[in-house]
């Protein structure tokens, strides 16, 4: 077992690893999804959408992307960078729009 997923010299195997860092990171993510969503009144698409992008950024961090993006294969790193960075964040944000926008109606807005 591993804390988190980085490049070694080891040859690679198809032996499955643990890496409880991206169960806690994804966890964080879920935990966060749920607490801005749990309120706000959404479509069961809306909420899909944003346990898809959660979902989304679990199978792109874990075992096997995880380790063969850190270490053995760039194409598989550029997927997971595609991945991360351009399908989880707007899966997020359809998911939680409402939510936010809940959220920061309820900010003050400083004006008297």
């Amino acid at each position: 077992m591993q804390w988190w997923c980085s490049a070694s010299a080891k040859a690679w195997t198809w032996a499955w690893v643990a890496y409880p860092g991206v169960w806690l990171l994804v966890l964080a993510f879920g935990a966060t999804y749920w607490r801005v969503t749990r309120r706000v009144p959404a479509s069961g698409g809306e909420r899909a959408l944003g346990w898809l992008g959660v979902a989304t950024i679990w199978v792109s961090l874990d075992w096997p992307i995880g380790p063969l993006a850190t270490g053995y294969l760039a194409s598989m790193h550029a997927a997971q960078f595609l991945l991360v960075a351009m399908v989880a964040p707007p899966l997020l944000l359809l998911g939680a729009r409402r939510g936010i926008a809940a959220w920061w109606g309820a900010l003050p807005t400083g004006s008297a």
